[in-house]
């Protein structure tokens, strides 16, 4: 399969959530994620890797800040 970020960011707009799950399998999910404003997520019980495409913002890790960007 061959998703371009582009063909993704549109199947998000039209999504209701501020995600879409574009692949899981073998352990590994893939996700599209997208939030406006402040990102209400918690700790999850998972490994995740996040990889910044566009925008920017402030990472808080107990007292640890972090701007990022693309």
């Amino acid at each position: 399969m061959h998703l371009s970020l582009q063909d993704a960011a549109a199947l998000l707009r039209d999504h209701p959530k501020p995600f879409i799950e574009l692949f899981n399998g073998h352990g590994i999910a893939v996700e599209l994620y997208a939030p406006k404003g402040r990102d209400p997520q918690q700790p999850h019980d998972r490994d995740e890797l996040y990889v910044v495409t566009s925008g920017t913002g402030t990472f808080r890790n107990g007292e640890t800040i972090a701007d990022f960007e693309p």
